[in-house]
């Protein structure tokens, strides 16, 4: 990277308090330049790493510190992953594991017809993925219902800050993850919203719910 391009990034980075959808996008291109040239330690994915590091460091950090130079950004990155490493270590079967696991699953774990309120929700879904984006509901059809990598929709549909919308969306969590975050994220919502009660075990009432977005996505898909 140039010093002209990375004194930009310096920039952006300090004035990300103000930035907006413009800034964040260019922060991001630039910063995914340098990160691409890191060494990635065994088991761990690059884009989902840098797209992480990103969210969690950059777009949510508080920190006042600005990296200098590429070798101060990639140093902070790699400590970054070591905290990655030392979390899967500690993680046994987590909520993330055991729930996560049913929810990705969820069009193919149960054919829940038979379940009160089916045509209530239905009605509430339907509003609900409407009201989406269409990055969001690509990533709710291809990613969380078709299975495929967040990444891998990132990539063959231009979508920006994937990994950040999956989040936001509630399609992907972290491996600390727990109830409580997800019922944070715009799925998480709607399930509150529906009287669903979200446990460590998805219950028939949330595989109902989560049967139906993908329903409702699949028709979506399929309509384009």
């Amino acid at each position: 990277m140039s010093r002209v391009d990375f004194e930009r990034l310096r920039q952006l980075w300090a004035s990300r308090s103000d930035a907006g959808e413009p800034e964040w996008h260019e922060l991001y291109a630039l910063v995914e330049r340098v990160l691409r040239r890191a060494k990635i330690r065994d088991g761990l994915d690059r884009g989902d790493l840098i797209q992480g590091y990103f969210l969690d460091r950059v777009l949510a950090g508080r920190g006042q510190a600005i990296p200098d130079n590429e070798a101060a950004l990639l140093g902070w990155f790699g400590k970054y992953q070591l905290d990655q490493v030392a979390k899967q270590r500690t993680v046994a079967v987590t909520w993330d594991d055991g729930f996560c696991a049913q929810v990705g699953l969820s069009t193919e774990a149960a054919a829940i017809d038979d379940v009160l309120f089916r045509d209530h929700r239905a009605a509430r879904v339907a509003d609900f993925f409407k009201a989406l984006t269409d990055d969001e509901k690509l990533l709710l059809q291809i990613s969380h219902c078709d299975g495929e990598s967040v990444l891998s929709v990132q990539e063959q549909h231009q979508i920006r800050s994937a990994h950040y919308r999956s989040k936001q969306l509630g399609i992907l969590l972290s491996k600390s993850a727990i109830p409580a975050d997800w019922a944070k994220s715009k799925i998480g919502r709607l399930v509150d919203e529906l009287g669903v009660k979200v446990e460590r075990a998805a219950s028939a009432d949330l595989l109902q719910v989560l049967r139906l977005l993908c329903e409702r996505a699949l028709e979506w898909w399929e309509a384009r």
